[in-house]
């Protein structure tokens, strides 16, 4: 399991990464005015976004919960053993970011991409926080265990 938590990281780090560059590239645009190449950018974005999103939650909190030998629970049980980690600092963002998540898979439904296109936008950064807590947590707390 230690080599497991140590490849999720690795994982998530590429992830992010990629999240970042995605998000540089699209924050420059008017979202009123998109052209194809911008929908080509935001398309990766929401993608990558979508990506680092689960990877956090599903594969690296819970691979944190197995390392401190926490017992395997719902997703709720994982995002508040994060929270009380201090990994998060609010419940309920975990949520919006996990929502975002699910609209962008279905985002068919969505009528106006731009109000999608601005959601991502605003909650990247919170998400890469996230990553970035995640990061320091692990290289602190459990730097024995990798």
């Amino acid at each position: 399991m230690k080599t497991m938590l140590s490849d999720h990281m690795n994982i998530l780090a590429q992830a992010a990464d990629w999240l970042n560059k995605s998000y540089e590239k699209c924050k420059t645009y008017q979202l009123n005015t998109l052209n194809e190449d911008a929908l080509v950018d935001f398309e990766a974005l929401t993608s990558r976004f979508g990506r680092v999103i689960d990877i956090l939650v599903q594969k690296v909190y819970r691979s944190i919960d197995y390392v401190e030998l926490e017992t395997q629970g719902s997703l709720i049980d994982v995002v508040n053993r994060a929270h009380k980690r201090g990994l998060i600092d609010d419940v309920s963002i975990i949520r919006q970011l996990k929502d975002l998540r699910n609209t962008i898979t279905h985002e068919y439904a969505m009528d106006d991409l731009s109000k999608l296109f601005d959601l991502t936008l605003k909650f990247c950064p919170i998400l890469l926080g996230y990553v970035k807590t995640a990061q320091k947590y692990v290289s602190e707390k459990l730097t024995h265990v990798l």
